[in-house]
């Protein structure tokens, strides 16, 4: 079996507005959207890594 590459499948997958946006084979994520995001009202995000499941995103200030 081969796996299936459809942008109409992907479309209906990955598009979530707010949070994911799926345009041009990339899928784009908008931490803004998040609550927890938004309790902060300062800065800038400085990094970001995928860490055993997790998304670990470090703050300027």
């Amino acid at each position: 079996m081969e796996p299936i590459d459809r942008d109409f499948i992907n479309q209906r997958i990955f598009n979530r507005p707010p949070f994911f946006e799926y345009e041009k084979r990339a899928i784009k994520m908008n931490v803004n959207a998040w609550s927890i995001v938004r309790k902060i009202p300062i800065g800038t995000i400085k990094s970001y890594e995928l860490v055993e499941g997790a998304l670990k995103i470090k703050l300027s200030l």
